[in-house]
């Protein structure tokens, strides 16, 4: 992703250049670093606003709202999910995704049960009008976390093991992986 971000740069195609951080910023989240996610994120969030590109950093917003939820950050988290919505146009399902799931993710921090079972089924629909794998594993992987917050293990595991489905379907391994931990935690 590096390569490509120089390459386009050099290229003078600047607003491919600043979206290449989507997918750097996602390989970050996939190993489990997500103060790298942030960087990355935050990088194309500045590189973008730069040049004044909206799509690309509303999409980039929303992913960096997600990592600074991943890591405690309430407060920029939601700032991060609001800007990205107000700059997404109404199509955006990627980006409505992750801001649902970001809401949903600060709700369940703050112990708002209901918010967070409510923002996490709305993720689940958004993703669900894509065909983006990795959104409806991710989503619901959250609604996982929320009923078993909300001690309802069954319903929890089962919506682990859609996850896990998903990613095996697609030969997701380290998404996978993610998803088998969460079933078998819910096991026990």
């Amino acid at each position: 992703m590096q390569r490509a971000t120089e390459t386009y740069t050099e290229m003078g195609v600047l607003t491919l250049a600043g979206a290449c951080s989507q997918d750097a910023g996602e390989v970050e989240l996939v190993a489990g670093d997500a103060a790298a996610a942030r960087a990355e994120f935050e990088w194309g969030d500045r590189f973008l606003s730069q040049i004044g590109e909206h799509s690309y950093r509303s999409t980039v917003l929303a992913m960096l709202a997600w990592a600074r939820a991943l890591l405690g950050e309430r407060k920029a988290a939601l700032a991060a999910t609001e800007l990205s919505e107000h700059l997404s146009a109404p199509e955006d399902v990627l980006n409505f995704t992750y801001t649902t799931r970001t809401r949903s993710a600060l709700a369940l921090a703050d112990g708002d049960l209901d918010a967070a079972e409510r923002w996490a089924r709305t993720a689940v629909d958004n993703a669900y009008r894509s065909e983006l794998y990795e959104c409806r594993g991710g989503t619901k992987l959250q609604l996982s976390r929320v009923l078993a917050a909300r001690g309802q293990a069954h319903e929890a595991a089962g919506a682990a093991r859609a996850a896990l489905l998903v990613y095996e379907q697609k030969g997701d391994q380290p998404r996978a992986r993610q998803a088998w931990a969460q079933v078998q935690a819910l096991s026990r």
